[in-house]
């Protein structure tokens, strides 16, 4: 089997059995979803979910500032009320 990157496991058949009951004793943590023992998806809540979007985003933002902090130095100063 794959390494998985999370701390609980489930099978397909636990997951038919119950959804809702996986997400919640999983405490906001991605659940292993496994088929005849293989690795074949992940479970996460909607907040874990939306933590990692966050987290993706925060993490974009962070590569544009680096990039535009690389050209400061040919950036032109200019005045609002002259524009």
């Amino acid at each position: 089997m794959k390494s998985s990157h999370a701390n609980f496991s489930a099978t397909i058949a636990d997951l038919k059995q119950d959804p809702a009951g996986l997400i919640k004793n999983a405490n906001d943590l991605a659940i292993a979803i496994l088929n005849d023992n293989q690795l074949v998806a992940y479970l996460v809540s909607a907040s874990a979910y939306e933590r990692l979007v966050d987290e993706i985003d925060e993490y974009e933002l962070a590569k544009i500032v680096a990039r535009r902090r690389e050209k400061v130095s040919t950036a032109v100063e200019v005045n609002i009320d002259d524009l």
